[in-house]
């Protein structure tokens, strides 16, 4: 979001996007432009879609561009106060570091992470499939499924009664690598080998996976490198769990690793 403010033109309840401008270069530190001579904290959204293989895309909205909503959670005042008292140190950049110590204090029981499948647990549970047209968010006559889930956070990687899901990862097969996806747009006689089926039980229906390895070899990506990889290799250091959807494909061997994270 901008991080330059013209003071004059207010918080914008007329024009919500006039008073706030990026930097001229983009950067955090960048310089702001002329008339912008407030800089204000900078917040990012990261999205991240997984096997993403490019292409056009179109939001609900008919908008190709991304937009976020900012809500403050702070008790009024607060941010401020601490905004206006607390004084930065080192060089101004990304995340500039700051004690702030006498008001933020650390949390001693941070949360812990959660799993892909767990997450999942807590969005919207309404069918998707392959349409011609996007739903639109003005149409009356969609119903509103009600959200519930019945598990409380946190999560972990050992509750048998989650549903397995498919590895999100592309494995090898026949010398090129394929997906879930890629299984379930083909003949399902695919999911006659055990391979596959192993590292697609959803795909496949074959519950008899949901708690065993992938016998696949799978592709990570690892400081921008593809590597090959398969269970044995995770199993001989379980702290390879943490990679990203190891727990939805090395099921066995991270079944009682419980920071199973969604990270690289």
């Amino acid at each position: 979001m901008p991080t330059c403010w013209d003071e004059s033109k207010g918080i914008g309840e007329n024009d919500p996007f006039g008073h706030v401008a990026y930097t001229l270069d983009g950067t955090v530190s960048g310089e702001c432009p002329d008339g912008y001579d407030k800089r204000i904290p900078e917040v990012q959204l990261f999205i991240r879609i997984n096997n993403y293989n490019g292409g056009t895309y179109q939001l609900s909205n008919d908008s190709d561009l991304f937009h976020v909503d900012f809500m403050s959670g702070w008790q009024e005042g607060k941010l401020a106060e601490i905004l206006e008292e607390c004084q930065p140190f080192g060089d101004l950049g990304y995340n500039p570091p700051c004690g702030c110590d006498e008001f933020l204090t650390e949390s001693p029981s941070p949360a812990e992470p959660v799993c892909d499948v767990d997450v999942r647990e807590h969005i919207l549970d309404e069918a998707t499939d392959v349409v011609t047209l996007l739903p639109r968010a003005s149409n009356s006559d969609l119903e509103i499924i009600p959200k519930t889930w019945t598990v409380d956070p946190p999560f972990d990687c050992k509750n048998p009664e989650v549903p397995c899901d498919d590895s999100t990862l592309n494995f090898r097969f026949r010398r090129r690598l394929i997906s879930c996806q890629d299984v379930a747009d083909r003949s399902s006689s695919l999911c006659k080998k055990a391979l596959i089926k192993s590292h697609c039980p959803q795909t496949c229906n074959n519950s008899s996976f949901c708690m065993k390895d992938s016998k696949a070899r799978f592709q990570l990506n690892n400081n921008k490198k593809k590597l090959i990889k398969n269970c044995r290799w995770v199993k001989k250091n379980l702290e390879r769990c943490q990679i990203y959807d190891m727990c939805n494909t090395c099921r066995e061997s991270c079944l009682n690793f419980n920071q199973c994270e969604d990270a690289a």
